[in-house]
């Protein structure tokens, strides 16, 4: 019989265990408007240091929908958009209604997957297009 509760004891402690009080936090999900900087970054294969051009915006999260609108100065760099997007816990992947992949585009879209970081006020959005071309967003919740 003392066996039998020998076995037992591992068992019980792991079941004890998993009805202990968690410190698990769930991911805080970006929604609502965020204005900053987006960043076009380049460097040239010959050079160490980036030329990077900068552009004021605004971008529109919405999580009831999960639709995205980005406004601000679109007049040069970054191209006004809206479309829909799917997120996880560390990747946003944006579908821009407006982006063609067939034409030339002069302006930046925001389109396609992108690293993300928030902390519930900033949100920051990092695409890679090669070792050479990156773009990123450097957003404040307002």
């Amino acid at each position: 019989m003392k066996q039998k509760l020998l076995y037992l004891l591992p068992f019980l402690l792991l079941v004890g265990a998993g009805c202990l009080k968690s410190d698990y936090q769930p991911p805080v999900l970006p929604s609502g408007t965020f204005s900053g900087t987006f960043g076009y970054l380049h460097r040239a294969n010959d050079r160490i240091k980036f030329d990077t051009l900068l552009a004021n915006v605004t971008l529109t999260l919405q999580s009831s929908n999960l639709t995205f609108t980005v406004t601000g100065d679109t007049t040069t760099l970054q191209a006004g958009s809206f479309g829909t997007y799917a997120l996880d816990t560390s990747i946003i992947d944006f579908f821009d209604k407006t982006y063609s992949a067939t034409s030339v585009n002069a302006k930046k879209h925001l389109n396609g997957i992108y690293a993300y970081a928030y902390d519930g006020s900033r949100l920051n959005l990092l695409y890679n297009i090669s070792d050479t071309i990156s773009m990123q967003y450097e957003l404040v919740k307002n």
